[in-house]
């Protein structure tokens, strides 16, 4: 399996016996992730919430629902970027059933309060090329300049983000064009909004599937093991 990078990320370190659900790194490059964004993102209505949910499928797997805090991501591309650079891992409550979690066919759907921008922005025009958007005729049909009437573009959090200096958020003028983000664990670099009235609201903004589970130590406990069922053999020991 392909695991995640063992490092320093926006949440901190990852705890020692902790279960992480995990999407590791593709070592052939794999699809591209931006394909997994949700685009535009699905308005959040039911509040914040700590923790996992599930949401069941027909067959009896589920899919596994994390909400992103701001407060270690203050905004969309701060945990896209760290995702693409070290892969994703999120940690689990010691009390979850994981037995209905099934590797590749259950998803990890991330939710954040900042994922839908509403009001208007105006944004440059981008080349084909731009990341996050390798081609945008493809992936985006959504204009760079939005009006209250229309649906915002996931993409566009990138541009946005470059409007406000958070304190895991770091904003640095390159060029009157562009700019610099620093964050805790990567570094990208975005163009900068031509003019922007927003109003952010939570919404539903990328869905992985999940690939395995991780535990930081010296490996399972027989709680752990329980809990896991067929998945054990779907868990990998990172030492961090």
């Amino acid at each position: 399996m392909n695991l995640t990078t063992p490092a320093v990320r926006g949440c901190g370190k990852r705890r020692q016996g902790g279960l992480y659900a995990a999407v590791g790194l593709s070592a052939n490059g794999g699809r591209p992730l931006e394909e997994f964004m949700i685009d535009p993102p699905i308005m959040w209505t039911q509040g914040p919430f700590r923790g996992t949910r599930f949401e069941g499928h027909k067959d009896g797997a589920c899919d596994l629902v994390q909400w992103v805090g701001e407060q270690f991501y203050p905004f969309v591309p701060d945990f896209v970027e760290e995702g693409r650079k070290l892969g994703f891992s999120r940690l689990l409550s010691p009390k979850l059933d994981l037995s209905k979690v099934r590797p590749y066919q259950s998803r990890l759907i991330f939710i954040h309060s900042h994922a839908y921008a509403g009001g208007s922005y105006k944004l440059q025009d981008r080349e084909a090329s731009y990341r996050p958007h390798p081609d945008m005729r493809l992936l985006c049909a959504h204009s760079t300049n939005k009006t209250y009437a229309h649906s915002p573009c996931v993409f566009a959090t990138w541009e946005l983000s470059a409007l406000t200096t958070e304190a895991k958020h770091r904003v640095d003028e390159a060029t009157p064009e562009v700019a610099h983000i620093t964050t805790p664990s990567v570094k990208y670099s975005v163009l900068k909004p031509l003019k922007a009235n927003l109003s952010y609201s939570p919404a539903l903004f990328l869905t992985l599937p999940l690939t395995h589970f991780e535990v930081i130590g010296k490996g399972l406990s027989a709680e752990q093991e329980q809990r896991l069922g067929d998945n054990v053999q779907f868990t990998a020991t990172m030492k961090e």
